[in-house]
């Protein structure tokens, strides 16, 4: 069976830099000449890690246009409270995007389409294809798109620990929740994350026991008179505000983006220049490990 590997490089990129924040407030993770290289080291170790862990000759990854202007971003409140993105991330994004094409991965991005959407669509119409698709992310809104042919892994500690999600135990890691209910939890519950405020006044324990019970949003709101009367007031107060949240919070997936399998195919690493480039920014353990190890 054909295989895919698509990785949320946006999702990992931020989670490599803050997972190694600490070593700039050391004043470490810098190259010799004081510029940051902390999320450029842990996220190199992380591509590396995944080629080795996944054996697939097919694999992008996505991630987010600086200035992306999407039907969510119309939204004021979205995402509204986000810390802006540090200037030392933005300095090695253009390293990142180095590494990979020297890696030999493809990288992709739009300006309409979150590093969520491209990944969405590209699964699914994969996933049609017949061609089997693993997700890697932090990001669990990506949850939605498990299917028979997608499975999600999480990322727990880096990509050494990940939680694999597949339609046949995805009940049981979810409290039995679907994967098409992913979207109808963040728009009742809300999500913190993107200032997502839901309906007020339920929370994740609230509303999954609605989704058991009715399925969907939509469902909720159509049998209101069967809840109690304080949940009642809550959906008729919240419903609008919580359609919106859920409309925001699902991902985009039948776009065409013009990408098909064999775009994505793995090309030969260019090593002697990926080691200079390693050894340039002064990740000299990195470039040992590709010059002896691949």
């Amino acid at each position: 069976m054909k295989k895919a590997l698509l990785i949320d490089g946006n999702a990992l990129l931020y989670k490599a830099f803050y997972a190694s924040y600490f070593l700039l407030e050391k004043g470490e993770g810098l190259d010799n000449k004081g510029n940051p290289i902390n999320a450029l080291r842990t996220f190199s170790m992380m591509m590396m890690n995944l080629r080795s862990k996944f054996y697939t000759s097919h694999v992008l990854v996505a991630f987010d246009e600086k200035d992306l202007k999407t039907f969510r971003t119309k939204h004021s409140f979205y995402k509204d409270g986000r810390r802006k993105t540090p200037e030392e991330l933005h300095y090695q994004k253009p390293l990142i995007e180095e590494f990979l094409t020297l890696f030999g991965l493809d990288f992709f991005s739009h300006n309409c389409f979150e590093a969520d959407d491209i990944i969405g669509i590209l699964a699914k119409k994969y996933s049609k294809e017949g061609i089997k698709v693993d997700i890697v992310t932090s990001d669990k809104d990506l949850l939605q798109l498990v299917d028979k042919n997608i499975n999600v892994h999480i990322s727990k500690k880096g990509v050494s620990e990940m939680t694999e999600y597949r339609e046949d135990n995805f009940a049981s890691l979810t409290n039995g929740l679907k994967p098409s209910q992913i979207k109808d939890l963040k728009g009742i519950m809300g999500d913190s994350s993107d200032n997502l405020k839901g309906i007020i006044g339920i929370g994740e324990k609230g509303a999954m026991t609605l989704l058991s019970e009715y399925e969907t949003l939509e469902n909720i709101i159509m049998n209101i008179d069967s809840l109690s009367p304080s949940i009642q007031k809550k959906v008729k107060d919240g419903k609008d505000l919580g359609i919106l949240c859920k409309s925001i919070a699902t991902i985009i997936t039948d776009a065409d983006l013009k990408i098909e399998f064999d775009d994505i195919f793995v090309k030969p690493l260019i090593k002697n220049e990926l080691i200079s480039f390693l050894k340039r920014n002064s990740l000299y353990n990195i470039a040992k490990r590709i010059e002896e190890k691949w």
